[in-house]
């Protein structure tokens, strides 16, 4: 169960690398899923899951400064829940809603409180001309947005589908 954990939330740190590795989308509720589905043991039914949970959140995508629910984590989380109690697609798409909402209000948090703080420590080095250190802030700020991210997801998992 720890190594099942453990990979939920790595899995999670790499869905939000996929917008500083160039969008492949990886973020996306498909592959998500089928990760779930490998880490779990159940390949073939992750890959249902995460292409049932894709279809119901295909349309959900940022526009201007509006913060979706998070469909990331409802693929990871809601397709990690239905195989680890052994349920389908119903249980899936009945946990992927509440847990989307949730990571939204997560994510509006950290925009609210990590990003100000890192925007302010690249403003600094951009005052000095210091345009290697802008560049390894903006690195370090993703870093640490997705270790945030990582570590909610493990947490969520962690924590089972009665308390989600």
């Amino acid at each position: 169960m720890v190594y099942q954990v453990i990979m939920i939330g790595l899995i999670g740190v790499l869905a939000r690398w996929d917008d500083m590795l160039g969008c492949f989308f990886l973020n996306r509720p498909f592959v998500m899923g089928t990760l779930a589905g490998l880490v779990l043991g159940d390949l073939p039914q992750g890959i249902i899951l995460g292409m049932t949970l894709e279809l119901l959140m295909i349309g959900t995508f940022p526009v201007g400064a509006a913060v979706p629910p998070d469909y990331t984590n409802a693929g990871l989380l809601g397709t990690a829940f239905a195989i680890s109690i052994g349920q389908g697609t119903e249980v899936a798409v009945a946990l992927a809603y509440p847990l989307a909402l949730l990571f939204g209000f997560v994510m509006n948090f950290l925009l609210v409180f990590e990003v100000p703080f890192i925007v302010r420590i690249a403003d600094r080095f951009a005052e000095e001309g210091n345009v290697k250190a802008v560049a390894r802030t903006n690195i370090l700020g993703h870093l640490l947005w997705s270790v945030l991210f990582g570590i909610c997801t493990a947490a969520c998992f962690a924590l089972g589908s009665t308390v989600m």
